[in-house]
């Protein structure tokens, strides 16, 4: 039996029928592309809000406020205002206020708490002029400072006083000032002023003997000095 031959008609139809299905790929791979293109930009708009977003809840940098948890850092030799449970054993022999190096000690750590009288709610940013105390985060007693005169220098001394019950006074007074901002920031200079006896607190290499060896005097004097031994920093903490 002889094979049929194709047929003209199909064969002509078949050639009618490949232009039209091309010509239907071609507007399905159109499509198709349309649909990535808006695909591509809806996840690029969503990535630009979320970048946006973070910025957004970034915010400026953190304010100072009533209960922060803050490192001081002295602007001029780098040096965290500190304390360990060791008493000075000359002058006051109260609580030693010493400069270290040392960045990730907890002992540097100070709570920023009102001055005892006036009230100031936890998260209450602080204004140029403010007066408040800084609590030791580790021993619960106040920075403090008084006539005693500093041990290595002959400046006024800086300690450690009192405690987290009512062991407080004058001594424990401080005034900070600055410029710019109305508010104190993170990371902004400022000077930090002995409400009692007028003098800025203050820092510089001069470093004790055994056994705090490594350590350096922090102290308070009058006047602002002419460098930055008397600027300091909020700098790590919790704001």
């Amino acid at each position: 039996m002889n094979a049929r031959a194709p047929s003209p008609f199909i064969s002509a139809l078949e050639k009618e029928r490949k232009p039209v299905d091309d010509i239907k790929v071609h507007a399905l791979t159109i499509i198709m592309m349309r649909h990535a293109i808006s695909f591509l930009l809806l996840l690029s708009l969503a990535g630009f809000t979320a970048s946006a977003d973070d910025d957004f809840n970034r915010g400026p940098p953190r304010p100072v406020t009533c209960g922060s948890v803050v490192k001081l850092r002295n602007q001029g030799d780098g040096r965290h205002v500190h304390s360990l449970e060791m008493n000075y054993g000359t002058g006051s022999g109260q609580q030693a206020v010493l400069g270290t190096d040392a960045g990730d000690s907890a002992e540097s750590m100070w709570i920023v708490r009102n001055d005892g009288t006036e009230p100031c709610p936890q998260g209450t940013p602080i204004k140029s002029g403010f007066t408040f105390r800084l609590q030791h985060s580790r021993t619960g007693k106040w920075l403090h400072s008084h006539l005693h005169r500093s041990p290595l220098s002959g400046n006024q001394e800086v300690s450690c006083y009192g405690g987290s019950g009512n062991e407080s006074d004058g001594g424990d007074l401080w005034i900070v000032e600055f410029d710019g901002n109305e508010w104190w920031f993170q990371d902004q200079p400022v000077r930090i002023k002995h409400r009692d006896t007028g003098a800025f607190l203050g820092s510089h290499k001069k470093e004790y003997g055994r056994p705090i060896a490594g350590y350096s005097e922090i102290y308070a004097a009058k006047g602002k000095g002419k460098g930055t031994e008397h600027v300091f920093m909020a700098t790590d903490g919790v704001y």
